[in-house]
């Protein structure tokens, strides 16, 4: 059966675990705290390191590792869990390789043994493959696509890590707070983290949470830059077309990326004038974790090569405005040029 998020934490915290879990997500920290919620019910601690098996799924060719792993039994405990992460072949529509083998062995897995088994999504409108769907309409199979936190859902999972923290946190602060917080739990934790840091002996205000967070897009247009410096294209683009999806318009993309270029250079050309991060956080108006941040950043790229990509930022600009070109497309080639700027 596929169910919902709230469903399965629901069954998983009522103790009615299934067999076997498949699980697929753009969220990895989703996955980890989700399979982390079902090690807790069903193993314990002091025999955790015999009985919880993990198996790289990008590396199987045959099921002998899996059959050895779920055919032993466990020690000490009722149960033991197996974990096969990476496993890309979930990822696929084809009917192939160890798929045939693993569906009817689903069937009759020994009733010890836990099987979870997920593939990692590369943007959250991905949907699961056919395989996945598949072998989660197996019996006693639970398949979740396990979707970024919204709402009610979202601001709970916050308030926890705040909590964990020793800190409250006004409900109204909160609200503010998830609203403008990419949906991301690895991005909520490290905001959390940070937020907490820098309140560290007081209360937290919503000035403090404006100072300390960047905008939705901002993060985004972080991370696409971030892929640019290590030359990985096809995520630069993934980042792009999720913004398009979101509703931003390629003219104010186009902004924010040649806003971020700006500073950039701004802060390698601070840097080699031997300028210190808190001269620049006040020049540049930045916050010191974001200046911090762009500082690391800024090295990635040679002094002549932003410039270039500012250059190239500005043509693009006059192409969507002046032109009949596809501005998503010129979009994406300023992108691909900046590796041969």
């Amino acid at each position: 059966m596929i169910l919902k998020l709230f469903e399965l934490e629901k069954k998983i915290k009522d103790n009615n675990i299934a067999s076997a879990y498949l699980f697929c997500s753009s969220d990895t920290k989703l996955i980890r705290d989700t399979i982390d919620n079902i090690k807790d019910k069903v193993l314990e601690k002091k025999f955790m390191e015999f009985n919880y098996i993990k198996i790289d799924g990008s590396k199987l060719e045959s099921m002998d590792s899996i059959i050895n792993a779920c055919e032993t039994l466990p020690f000490m405990s009722d149960k033991k869990l197996i974990e096969i992460y990476n496993f890309k072949l979930l990822s696929k529509d084809k009917d192939e390789g160890i798929i045939k083998e693993l569906k009817e062995y689903l069937k009759d897995i020994p009733s010890e043994s836990i099987l979870i088994m997920y593939y990692s999504l590369e943007t959250e409108r991905e949907k699961p493959s056919k395989n996945f769907n598949k072998l989660s309409g197996i019996s006693g199979v639970c398949g979740c696509k396990l979707d970024k936190l919204k709402g009610m859902e979202l601001q709970k999972r916050t308030k926890e890590m705040f909590e964990k923290r020793g800190k409250k946190i006004e409900k109204s602060h909160l609200s503010f707070f998830c609203s403008v917080v990419d949906n991301n739990i690895n991005i909520v934790e490290n905001e959390v983290e940070k937020l907490c840091a820098y309140t560290e002996g007081r209360e937290i205000t919503k000035r403090d949470i404006e100072e300390i967070l960047p905008q939705r897009g901002e993060n985004d247009i972080f991370n696409l830059v971030d892929f640019l410096s290590r030359r990985n294209i096809n995520k630069a683009i993934d980042i792009l077309n999720e913004l398009v999806y979101r509703g931003e318009s390629i003219t104010v993309i186009l902004s924010m990326i040649e806003r971020q270029f700006r500073l950039l250079l701004n802060l390698k050309l601070g840097i080699k004038a031997g300028k210190t991060k808190e001269e620049l956080t006040k020049e540049l108006k930045l916050h010191p974790y974001v200046c911090e941040n762009m500082m690391k950043q800024s090295t990635e790229f040679k002094e002549q090569q932003l410039k270039n990509i500012l250059n190239s930022c500005i043509e693009s600009e006059k192409k969507i405005k002046s032109s009949s070109v596809d501005n998503k497309v010129e979009l994406e080639l300023l992108i691909m040029n900046t590796l041969i700027a």
